[in-house]
């Protein structure tokens, strides 16, 4: 057990000189007051034959009791053949990786990574979706962390929304993000690869009566300015399509 010989007084009221120096505590425990007014803790150590220093923290966040405490720690580990310096940058290593791997830092990555296969605005909407629903919940959660419950939590909140067809697509997407985290060896399998989401029940409605069809038409042609340029294609074609049909059957033209 270490002697200690310092006191929350002293450490406080440590002066500033002119050069840097020590004031021991015990056990290979001392405050190391710089010239500049901060004050460091410091273990020194041997391991392997080699002296060794170990940086416990800056007073006052970390306190006296907190540097013995840290003290007491590094020793536990020397007892077990383990050094603390390497053991403490190794865990820095782990927490930086965790940090590269939680399901945010992945999903911007994969979103960077497809911004040149999509149109501008369809990777917004994209990156809006995650940003909106999915990062709040899981974005710091380390993707190996990630199973089918919480994906299906983040759908069952959208789905209360009676946003069936976003909670259809944010599932879309958390589903590549995994896909892509399987590709990269982050994780071995997809949690979000047999998850469903809601679908929404269809509503037949009656035709457009054909006077009405100028009109509709009309209207379509300006969908663009508040709307999917997409669809508003596709919606042209259907019309124009069933147009043809219906004057091809009234021909009794035979087409095969």
């Amino acid at each position: 057990m270490a002697t200690n010989k310092l006191t929350d007084i002293e450490v406080k009221q440590a002066a500033i000189r002119e050069g840097d120096y020590k004031i021991t505590d015990g056990g290979g425990l001392y405050l190391l007051v710089k010239n500049n007014g901060t004050k460091c803790w410091r273990l020194a150590y041997r391991f392997a034959g080699k002296q060794k220093t170990l940086a416990l923290g800056i007073y006052p966040s970390v306190a006296l009791k907190q540097a013995r405490d840290a003290r007491n720690e590094a020793k536990d580990k020397l007892a077990k053949n383990i050094d603390p310096s390497l053991d403490k940058k190794q865990e820095k290593l782990k927490q930086q990786l965790a940090a590269a791997n939680t399901f945010e830092a992945i999903a911007r990555d994969w979103w960077q990574h497809k911004l040149g296969h999509w149109l501008p605005h369809h990777s917004l909407r994209v990156l809006g979706r995650l940003e909106a629903d999915v990062f709040p919940r899981i974005g710091i959660t380390p993707i190996t962390e990630l199973r089918p419950p919480h994906i299906k939590a983040i759908i069952h909140n959208i789905e209360k929304r009676n946003a069936l067809d976003v909670a259809k697509r944010v599932l879309q997407d958390v589903r590549r993000v995994f896909a892509y985290a399987v590709e990269l060896g982050h994780i071995e399998t997809n949690p979000a690869r047999e998850l469903t989401s809601k679908a929404r029940q269809t509503t037949h409605r009656d035709a457009l009566p054909p006077e009405q069809l100028p009109q509709f038409m009309r209207d379509l042609a300006s969908y663009h300015e508040r709307g999917r340029l997409l669809t508003r294609y596709a919606v042209e074609l259907l019309v124009l399509t069933f147009v043809l049909v219906n004057f091809v059957a009234r021909a009794g033209v035979n087409l095969i």
